[in-house]
């Protein structure tokens, strides 16, 4: 007897869970997100342009004139080598950007201050304050992570060094930046995926992703919270994999994982902010652990493993981009239990 095979999408739609998106509206979807991930990145790019020439009559772009000028700051330290400056200079402005957005999360989850934004919170009435023995915990777990990002940026210099700018000085163009930043958001999507959905195997998942899943209702802090098995393959090698593609100037790179590490704190952070990129779908991968493993949508549904949360109403429903300064919540009320 011939055995026959199905599709993750073919079971799906079997088990009368069919998933009734498009592939084009899967695609639009994400290409939205793209584009608000670059706005905030264009915008402030405009706004440099258009201060310059109000500031300084300095020939230069604005990039440039900041770039050079730290460089000469650098160099009078005897720090203006390439070297030092892809590896430690690196791991300073990262861990920098990384403590002190995470620092602004955590002012608000201990004060619960300002007191407007707190409607935005998602899991209501969960760490307000959070567990100070489990933060202490979290800080040192992830100092230890970001500090990972030594050893690896020296193994990858030697690469970067053969096929990068010569020039330390030189800055990139507009375009030229965007679209590195492009194919390192596609390389990461791709790779944190399907790392991160491995992770999630019973064979697995106890020993290496569970130690993530110790905070069920996240916090900005844990973004990078996990096993060190688990962050060289989802916070190291998929963010990095653009990166060792394209092998763009320093500036490029710090510009990406400052970017990129504030979007997976506000994927951690329980706050559904307006304009921002919608956490409720990360937010309740924590919930529920085994579902919707992805950071765009693509993914998952190419595989059917959002299906749960598509299922979920409330929850699928408040996975958009808010317009508006009503909160997530307010816009769609809890289910109101029947008596």
């Amino acid at each position: 007897m011939m055995k026959t095979t199905t599709t993750s999408a073919e079971s799906t739609k079997a088990s009368g869970n069919e998933d009734r998106r498009t592939f084009a509206q899967v695609v639009a979807h994400d290409i939205v997100d793209y584009g608000y991930f670059f706005l905030p990145l264009v915008i402030i790019h405009n706004v440099a342009w258009v201060l310059k020439p109000l500031l300084t009559a300095d020939s230069r772009g604005p990039w440039e004139i900041l770039w050079h000028h730290f460089l000469d700051i650098a160099n009078g330290f005897g720090l203006e080598d390439r070297y030092k400056i892809y590896v430690f200079g690196t791991i300073f402005v990262s861990m920098t950007f990384y403590w002190s957005t995470a620092s602004a999360f955590l002012f608000m989850d201990y004060t619960q201050r300002p007191a407007f934004l707190m409607k935005y919170k998602i899991q209501q009435g969960k760490n307000t304050p959070p567990n100070t023995a489990k933060v202490i915990k979290v800080l040192m777990t992830v100092n230890f992570n970001l500090l990972m990002g030594i050893p690896a940026a020296m193994v990858s210099f030697p690469a970067w060094e053969k096929n990068s700018n010569p020039d330390l000085r030189y800055i990139p163009g507009a375009i030229q930046t965007f679209a590195t930043l492009f194919v390192c958001m596609f390389c990461h999507d791709f790779i944190f995926y399907h790392g991160h959905k491995m992770l999630h195997h019973k064979s697995i998942y106890k020993y290496i992703h569970k130690k993530h899943h110790e905070w069920q209702a996240p916090i900005a802090a844990a973004a990078v919270y996990a096993h060190p098995v688990e962050h060289f393959l989802t916070g190291i090698l998929s963010t990095s994999a653009g990166l060792l593609v394209m092998s763009p100037q320093v500036p490029v790179y710090w510009l990406w994982y400052c970017w990129i590490g504030f979007q997976v704190q506000n994927d951690h952070s329980g706050y559904h902010f307006p304009i921002m990129f919608s956490p409720e779908f990360h937010d309740y991968h924590h919930l529920k652990f085994h579902t919707s493993y992805g950071w765009m949508s693509f993914w998952d549904w190419f595989y059917g493993t959002d299906i749960e949360f598509q299922k979920a109403a409330v929850y699928k429903e408040r996975n958009i981009r808010l317009h508006t300064t009503k909160s997530a919540r307010e816009l769609i009320p809890d289910e109101t239990k029947s008596q």
